[in-house]
């Protein structure tokens, strides 16, 4: 058991702790690009979230040559478009995303 002395704080020792434990820093990684990714969101994302794009609607994902609609890939749209919206940009949405789902986690605490 480690003790706090002189030379050691508590939050030394807890800080000390916590590094050697593999999946919580692993962890605390997770959730710092998160947060990074939600501050930044305006920055970092392509297109508007809320923004249809006439024509666009049903674009694929990156991965997928044509979409079930019959829309090509587009580069501009990496992870495609959605069909409710009329085409907005799902990656935009998902950064935006990013805001509400953090507070909605931590409203509670």
């Amino acid at each position: 058991m480690l003790k706090a002395t002189d030379a050691q704080s508590v939050w030394a020792l807890a800080w000390r702790r916590l590094r050697r434990n593999k999946p919580a820093m692993l962890g605390a990684v997770i959730i710092s690009t998160y947060i990074l990714l939600a501050l930044f969101a305006s920055t970092i994302s392509p297109h508007s979230p809320v923004k249809a794009y006439s024509g666009k609607a049903q674009m694929p994902p990156f991965w997928r040559e044509k979409s079930p609609a019959g829309q090509l890939y587009s580069p501009e749209f990496p992870l495609g478009t959605d069909s409710a919206g009329g085409g907005r940009d799902i990656i935009s949405r998902i950064l935006y995303g990013t805001r509400s789902s953090l507070v909605a986690g931590l409203l509670p605490a």
